[in-house]
């Protein structure tokens, strides 16, 4: 089993990076695989309707870490 766990606080070592990490510890010590994403610390640029990714099937034009946060999704 994999386990993606997202922070979204922008504390640092607050209340839910603490709880997020300590129940994926646990899910770590019962077998699962982990991974833990702050995701205020990822750069994700709003949609600029460009349409290349719906109507010519492109990747998103756009640079930045959405393909990042899109991989560990998949996963």
């Amino acid at each position: 089993m994999r386990i993606l766990g997202l922070i979204g606080s922008y504390r640092k070592l607050g209340n839910t990076e603490v709880l997020v990490k300590e129940a994926l510890m646990e899910a770590k010590r019962l077998g699962a695989d982990v991974d833990v994403l702050r995701l205020t610390d990822l750069k994700i640029e709003p949609c600029k309707g460009c349409m290349a990714c719906v109507f010519k099937q492109e990747e998103c034009r756009i640079q930045d870490d959405w393909g990042h946060l899109r991989d560990m999704l998949e996963k």
